[in-house]
């Protein structure tokens, strides 16, 4: 299995993800937990850190 971890990077595309609640914290890390594929679907992966320059945010609150 190879990672890389690419920087400076200008591309379009969407962030997915979740956000773990302090209460998680004896089963999981308590945190946001993002994933970005690009528009053009070639690049993509975990995000640890971002600058957004614009944007639209959606939000979806399911509680199971």
């Amino acid at each position: 299995m190879s990672f890389s971890r690419e920087t400076g990077l200008d591309l379009a595309g969407a962030f997915a993800g979740i956000r773990r609640p302090a209460w998680v914290g004896g089963v999981s890390v308590p945190a946001y937990h993002l994933h970005f594929p690009s528009d053009a679907r070639k690049f993509g992966g975990h995000v640890l850190a971002c600058r957004v320059r614009e944007g639209r945010v959606h939000r979806d609150v399911r509680c199971n």
